[in-house]
């Protein structure tokens, strides 16, 4: 799980339609990947697996770095706000890969996409924000949606509140981001995120066992790197050219891919109240983009 900096909303632009299209692929080809790690966690310890896909995935990313010529703006990157922001995804990418074998994919994607709800919560309680009823409504709407999934109590209950944890360092580190200095490529943050993701592995694989990697796992590891490496340009494509208040809402499609690979997979079906968690999670997250998007179109 890796993905760029979240974008500042913007002025219109042309080109939504385009920019739709490479959001929604970058969606289905970040779960495809999610879904080569979850397969591979049935063979190997997750310090391995984030390991040996991490070389793959930083050699793909810094290859597209400087394919972009991200690499002749370094020097703004080379701060401590970009280290604390590299370190946040990879404290958050290691708890997903230990998660994914212990909840639904479709779940897991629909509990870590209360990001944009946080987000708003943490900026009005913490940045001074204004945050209105319905925006506040809508976040707690959301977090029922997430005890509907949870079910207290039952086997899913720690999963789900570590998706949740994931969530929180997500809304965190996107926060993290809006503090950066904007000359920074998000190709840039990204690559350095992704390196950092395969030095915590690195370091964490003193403490496991590694195994002898089979040849149909070499190729998930293989196929989850092509595959996140696609996914990172296909949505710094998608932000590029657009109107970001327009596509934010299509961020929800990676809750419908996970839900589909989820079921051809491993034959994974919400029951009606995961279902109905997952439906309050996307509608209130769509919700409380389209209100902060209109709140800022309102500001002189």
């Amino acid at each position: 799980m890796a993905s760029p900096a979240t974008p500042a909303l913007d002025a219109p632009r042309p080109g939504n339609a385009r920019a739709i299209a490479f959001l929604t692929l970058s969606n289905a080809l970040f779960v495809s990947s999610d879904t080569c790690v979850k397969l591979a966690t049935e063979h190997l310890p997750t310090s391995q697996i984030m390991g040996l896909r991490g070389i793959l995935a930083t050699l793909g990313v810094m290859a597209l770095a400087a394919s972009m010529g991200a690499f002749r703006r370094l020097r703004p990157a080379l701060t401590p706000g970009v280290a604390l922001r590299s370190g946040l995804e990879a404290a958050l990418s290691l708890t997903y890969v230990v998660i994914l074998p212990l909840i639904a994919l479709g779940d897991l994607a629909a509990i870590v996409q209360t990001t944009p709800l946080i987000m708003t919560a943490l900026a009005a309680i913490f940045l001074g924000e204004h945050v209105g009823i319905r925006r506040w409504t809508a976040i707690l709407i959301g977090f029922a949606g997430v005890l509907l999934i949870a079910k207290p109590g039952g086997a899913t209950t720690i999963p789900a509140l570590m998706a949740l944890g994931i969530a929180f360092m997500v809304a965190i580190r996107d926060l993290l981001t809006r503090r950066l200095d904007p000359q920074i490529p998000s190709i840039l943050l990204t690559a350095f995120a992704t390196a950092a993701v395969a030095i915590a592995a690195w370091m964490l694989a003193p403490f496991e066992t590694w195994v002898a990697v089979p040849p149909h796992v070499w190729a998930y590891l293989v196929g989850s790197g092509i595959l996140l490496t696609s996914a990172n340009y296909c949505v710094i494509t998608a932000y590029r050219d657009a109107d970001i208040a327009a596509i934010a809402p299509f961020r929800y499609t990676a809750v419908v891919f996970a839900l589909i690979l989820g079921f051809l997979v491993w034959h994974e079906i919400p029951d009606l109240w995961a279902a109905i968690g997952i439906a309050a999670i996307a509608g209130a997250g769509v919700y409380t983009l389209e209100r902060s998007a209109w709140r800022l179109r309102r500001r002189p």
